[in-house]
């Protein structure tokens, strides 16, 4: 699938996008984030079907309106309004392109638009992603590296935690599961580096939580 020629065009037009935009925005964005989150990134932000919005997914009598309990954050329910509405040109542009990816990734993971879009920046040594599980998604998730860059390394703990894998390369699309504790090693770091994430907070059609899926693999 990286090999796919119209898939290389968009990621190349995706990578510009994202570009043009750090250089305009990278100080003051980089500043606003890293007073507000542990996360020392450069930039970054979230959007689609994410669960920041309060009491949603409720019915009138209080119970839940989903099939299972999806784990969500206390007092939390799922934004549902159009992922791209009220944000940005740029935004708007570069969620269309994630989309037309993400035809080419996993179509069926497209369902219902019940993905989010995660979209970081590492722009120097002193970045940091410290380990963590995502422990909020309903399912696996794949991930995009792009930009120039050197000595910047996701990894990834088994569910068991006693095995670890290492994956940096740019332009090749890996699946992996973010419920399993994992980092970013930016030791040496040198350069951009763009990450671009579709995974799952809430899906409308999951019956239950599925098995952690491991070992990651390129797609």
């Amino acid at each position: 699938m990286s090999d796919n020629q119209v898939f290389k065009v968009l990621v190349k037009e995706l990578e510009g996008l994202l570009h043009n935009e750090t250089i305009k925005r990278a100080v003051r964005d980089a500043a606003a984030m890293q007073q507000k989150t542990k996360w020392k990134v450069g930039w970054f932000f979230n959007m689609g079907r994410t669960t920041q919005q309060r009491f949603w997914g409720r019915k009138k009598d209080g119970t839940s309106a989903f099939d299972f309990q999806h784990p969500f954050f206390k007092n939390r329910g799922v934004y549902l309004d159009d992922p791209a509405a009220r944000k940005p040109k740029w935004k708007r542009e570069l969620y269309f392109l994630c989309s037309l990816l993400l035809t080419f990734i996993d179509v069926d993971y497209m369902q219902n638009s019940d993905w989010c879009l995660y979209v970081g920046c590492l722009l120097n040594d002193a970045c940091e992603i410290k380990l963590h599980p995502d422990k909020h998604d309903v399912c696996y998730q794949y991930v995009l590296y792009l930009g120039d860059f050197k000595n910047a390394t996701y990894e990834v703990f088994s569910p068991c935690g006693k095995e670890k894998l290492r994956y940096s390369e740019r332009y090749r699309v890996l699946k992996t599961d973010a419920r399993c504790k994992h980092r970013v090693d930016t030791e040496g770091f040198q350069g951009v580096r763009y990450c671009v994430c579709w995974y799952k907070m809430y899906d409308r059609e999951q019956k239950d939580l599925p098995p952690i899926f491991w070992p990651p693999v390129y797609v």
